[in-house]
C-alpha cells in the first residue's frame, strides 16, 4: 500500500511567485482553460501587492482574440466567492482567474460583480515540478516578486542612465505622435468635406465633426459611447441652424439634449423624490422638450436614462450624465450666435481656448445639482471645470483645427494649433499618466520641467497605448534609446 501524499503548506504568495516568473522551468505549456479553450499569456501583468487584483494590465490571447485586464490568483476556484470578489466592483476588470487546483464538479464558475464571466486557468496540470516541491522551487522569488516583475520589463533596464535631454526628446516625440494620430482621425472624419463645398454644407459638416469630438470628451471613459450616440441623434444643425437667436436660450438646448438622451425625469424608470427647486426646473424642461421635439424634428434616442446606455456606477455625482449633458448644452448656447466652429476658431486665435471651454453658470440649477433631485452642496461648481476644459483643448479642439487647417492648406492655422499644443501647461494626471510616470521615471518624475507640459503627458499616454499596453517592448522608442549608446549619459 502506497504512503499517503503529504503536501507542504502552499499559499497564494507561492502562486504569485510562480505566476511572476512565467516559465523559468516551472511551468510548461501550451495552456488550456478549464473550459478547454487555448489560452496564451502574452503579458502576465504587473504585480500590485495591494488591495484588489494581484496582477494588473495583463494581456492574454484567447482563441483568436487579445484580451487585456487584471489577473486574480487563488488556490481554489471557490476562493473567489469566499473572498467576496463576486460582489466587489474593484474586481470588474479581472479577465483571468488563475488557480492552482482545477475546479471540482459542481463548483460555480467565476463571475464578477457586473455579471461578466471570467476565464479560468488551473496551473496544476502545467507544473514541471512535483507539487510537493513547489514551495522550494519558488522560494528564491518569494521576497522579491515585485522587483522581479519590474525588472522583467525592458523599460526598466538602465532607464535611470538616460539624460533629461534624451527623456525630453523621447516624450516630446511620443506626444507629437499622439497629436498626429488624433489629427489624422479628425481628417478621416472630415473626409466628405470637399464634396460638400459646392452645396454649401461643408462648414456645417465640419462643425458637426467638432461637436461630436467635444461630446466624446465630455463623456469621459464611462459614457463616451452614450455621448457619441447622443451627438448623432441630436445633430448640431438640427439644434442650431436657422434658429440661432432662439437656441441661445439655454433651457431650450438643455431640454433638447436631455430629452433625446432620455434623461428627463418623465423618461426615467427609477423615480426619485424631487425637492421644490428640482420639481420646478424639471417641469420647465419637460414643457420645453414637448415643444422642441416637434419643431426641431428630434426624437428620444435612449429609452430610459437609468438603465439603457448611460453609466452611473463609479461616477462622481458632479460627473453624472445629466449634468454633463447640461454642460454640453451650455457650451453650445455660448456659441449659438457665432457658431461652434467660428466661435472656437476665434477663441483659438485669441489664445483663450481653455477659457472658452470652461462653463461656470454659477446661478444655474446644475451648479449645485448632479442629477434631478441630487444636490451637490451649497457651493456652486463649474459644469465644465478648468481641468476638463484643458483636456478638451488638448485632446479635441487643437488636433481638430490642425486637421481642418490641412483641408484648407491653411499652414498658419495648422502651425498655430500645434504651437499651442506644444506649449500647453500640464493637465490633471489620470491613472495611465500616473502609472507610466512611476514605471518609466520613478523618482525622476518630479525632476524640474521633465513632465511640465501636456505634450509630454500625452507622450506617456502614447507610449502606454501603442507599446506598454500591447507588450511591444522591443519596438518601444524607450527600448531603442536604451540600446543606443549615444543616448546614454
Amino acid at each position: 500500500m502506497s504512503e499517503p501524499l503529504i503536501l507542504p503548506q502552499i499559499t497564494e504568495q507561492h502562486l504569485a511567485a510562480l505566476w511572476s516568473v512565467q516559465g523559468g522551468g516551472l511551468l510548461r505549456g501550451p495552456f488550456w482553460t478549464v473550459a478547454h479553450e487555448a489560452v496564451a499569456i502574452i503579458y502576465r501583468g504587473h504585480f500590485d501587492g495591494g488591495a484588489g487584483p494581484d496582477f494588473r494590465d495583463a494581456v492574454i490571447s484567447l482563441g483568436d482574440k487579445l484580451h487585456s485586464g487584471d489577473v486574480e490568483l487563488h488556490l481554489h476556484t471557490t476562493d473567489w466567492y469566499h473572498h467576496g470578489h463576486d460582489s466587489n466592483p474593484a474586481y470588474n476588470n479581472v479577465t483571468l482567474h488563475v488557480t492552482l487546483f482545477p475546479p471540482h464538479p459542481g463548483d460555480a464558475p467565476t463571475r464578477r460583480a457586473d455579471g461578466q464571466a471570467v476565464t479560468e486557468l488551473a496551473l496544476l496540470p502545467y507544473l514541471s515540478v512535483k507539487i510537493a516541491q513547489l514551495p522550494t522551487a519558488v522560494a528564491p522569488y518569494m521576497d522579491s516578486i515585485k522587483r522581479l516583475v519590474e525588472q522583467g520589463e525592458a523599460c526598466w533596464a538602465g532607464a535611470d542612465e538616460l539624460s533629461a535631454a534624451v527623456w525630453g526628446r523621447l516624450l516630446d516625440e511620443a506626444g507629437d505622435a499622439r497629436f498626429d494620430e488624433k489629427a489624422a482621425q479628425f481628417e478621416a472624419a472630415l473626409a466628405s468635406y470637399d464634396s460638400l463645398v459646392q452645396s454649401g454644407d461643408a462648414e456645417d459638416y465640419a462643425a458637426q465633426v467638432l461637436y461630436e469630438g467635444l461630446m466624446d470628451g465630455l463623456g469621459y471613459s464611462q459614457n463616451r459611447a452614450a455621448f457619441a450616440k447622443l451627438a448623432t441623434a441630436a445633430p448640431l444643425a438640427a439644434l442650431i441652424k436657422g434658429r440661432r437667436k432662439e437656441v441661445g436660450r439655454l433651457a431650450l438646448l438643455e431640454a433638447a439634449l436631455l430629452g433625446v438622451a432620455g434623461l428627463l425625469p418623465s423618461q426615467r424608470s427609477k423615480s426619485r423624490p424631487l425637492d421644490w427647486q428640482s420639481m420646478e426646473y424639471s417641469v420647465e424642461l419637460e414643457q420645453q422638450w414637448l415643444a422642441v421635439s416637434h419643431t426641431l424634428g428630434l426624437h428620444q434616442a435612449i429609452s430610459d436614462g437609468d438603465s439603457t446606455g448611460w453609466q452611473w456606477t463609479k461616477v462622481r455625482p458632479a460627473n453624472y450624465p445629466s449634468r454633463r449633458v447640461a454642460g454640453a448644452a451650455a457650451l453650445l448656447a455660448r456659441f449659438a450666435a457665432a457658431g461652434l466652429l467660428d466661435g472656437l476658431r476665434h477663441s483659438l486665435d485669441r489664445g483663450a481656448l481653455r477659457e472658452a471651454l470652461v462653463v461656470s453658470e454659477v446661478d444655474s440649477y446644475w451648479a449645485t445639482h448632479g442629477d434631478f433631485g441630487v444636490r451637490l452642496g451649497e457651493a456652486a461648481q463649474d459644469l465644465i471645470g478648468e481641468s476638463r476644459a484643458a483636456d478638451l483643448a488638448v485632446n479635441i479642439v487643437l488636433p481638430f483645427f490642425h486637421a481642418y487647417a490641412n483641408l484648407h492648406d491653411d499652414h498658419a492655422l495648422a502651425a498655430q494649433a500645434k504651437r499651442l499644443y506644444d506649449k500647453h501647461s500640464r493637465l490633471a494626471d489620470n491613472e495611465v499618466t500616473r502609472r507610466m510616470a512611476n514605471e518609466l521615471l520613478g523618482k525622476r518624475k518630479r525632476e524640474r520641467g521633465l513632465l511640465g507640459l501636456a505634450r509630454r503627458q500625452q507622450g506617456l499616454m502614447h507610449l502606454y497605448r501603442r507599446y506598454c499596453g500591447e507588450r511591444r517592448c522591443e519596438d518601444c522608442p524607450l527600448a531603442a534609446a536604451l540600446r543606443n549608446e549615444d543616448g546614454r549619459m
